[in-house]
Parts: structure tokens; sequence; C-alpha cells
């Protein structure tokens, strides 16, 4: 099996199973089907893609998680109402409640290890504290996790929310590849620049340039 198809997240998990409004997760799992469970969780902008070579490389030895936060990567919104619910009962809050949702769906038969990045620092700390989640260990990485947090960027979207919907969508999607590519560490490749970018910019139940600017604030 190539290596691509292995990270794709070909598996759904819908949250919750028949109530309004809904949000619908991709994710998989690949390694030994019986070994150590290893999960990781990104943050924002990004999406499970930039994952795949360090979950790729330990599925050697682990049976390894991938997973698209509601609304990012291959992650949808299922119902017209979802995107401003999510905004208003703050992203990472709900993205916590839903994250737990989905752990507790694997059934995983021991504490997982679990390592995220950024904003998903905040969460998963979460899903332990209000959700009563229980890990083998939670590596983080260049996390946020206690507040304030945010670049002046942040500040300027808050103060300034209406200006920053209303931008015309081929400029806004100049800001957001400009985002995307100070938030990573080395250039990115323009496959996975336009996979980062995509959600915030287009429509189809995704978050678009109101849900970012909702989650940036």
């Amino acid at each position: 099996m190539t290596s691509h198809l292995l990270t794709s997240l070909l598996q759904t998990f819908t949250y919750p199973s028949s109530a309004d409004p809904q949000y619908q997760i991709q994710w998989t799992r690949f390694g030994p089907q019986d070994a150590q469970p290893l999960i990781f969780v990104h943050g924002t902008p990004w999406s499970s893609r930039l994952w795949a070579p360090s979950a790729l490389a330990l599925s050697r030895k682990y049976s390894v998680y991938l997973i698209d936060n509601p609304g990012y990567g291959q992650s949808r919104f299922l119902t017209p109402t979802s995107t401003a619910e999510f905004a208003n009962n703050g992203p990472l809050t709900k993205q916590a409640e839903i994250t737990a949702a989905l752990f507790r769906y694997w059934r995983l038969s021991r504490p997982p290890h679990v390592v995220a990045h950024d904003n998903a620092g905040l969460v998963t700390l979460r899903t332990i504290l209000q959700h009563g989640c229980v890990y083998k260990s939670l590596t983080l990485i260049d996390v946020v996790a206690v507040g304030p947090w945010g670049l002046p960027f942040f500040k300027l979207v808050a103060e300034n929310e209406d200006v920053f919907k209303a931008i015309p969508a081929g400029m806004f999607d100049g800001i957001v590849r400009s985002y995307v590519r100070d938030a990573a560490y080395k250039p990115l490749r323009k496959e996975d620049e336009d996979m980062l970018a995509e959600p915030w910019v287009s429509g189809d139940g995704r978050p678009g340039q109101e849900g970012l600017v909702h989650v940036l604030k």
C-alpha cells in the first residue's frame, strides 16, 4: 500500500450522530492493529497532511491515528448552521468536545500517546480536564495552552472583524497564504500550501473566510 493511501482519511466520524448541528471528522488508522495507540492532533491553520511523514515513520512500531479537525482539511460541517454555532461556542472549546467524543468512539484498548501542535495543545488538555480522557503521554509541540496568546495580527482581526469578513475573496486568499507561510518552519511545497489554504478560501461546507476570522479573533 502506498504512503499516500495509508495516510488518506477514509474513515468518517459524525458528531453528534442524530442532531443539528453536525460535524464530520475524517480519520484513519494504520500500523500494527494491536500496537500501542499513537494519535496526532493538528492546530490552526494546519491539517493531518503535514503529520504524514512522522506518522508513517512511527507506524512501524505504533498503531497510528490521524484526524482532520472539524472544518479543516478533509473534514466538513454538515449543516448550514454549524459554522456559526461552532464559532459562537468557541472553536477550541467545541473542538475539545468533538475530539473527546471521537477518542471514546475508537474504544482504544489502552491509553494512547498523543502528540499535539499549536492550539491542539489547549484542545487536548481540555479533553483531559473537562472530558475525562486518559493518555499514556501527551507531547506538546510549540503549543497554545495558556492565554493570552495570538499574534498582533489576531488582535487586528478581533478589532476589525467586519472588515476582514468583507475583504474581497482574491485579497483574502493572499492573506491566508501569507499566514500559512509564516506559520511554517520550513518553506512549504505548493501542493501543501494549496491544501492548507483551501478550506479557508472556499465553501463546500467548510468554514471559509468567515470561519477563519472567527478562529483568529
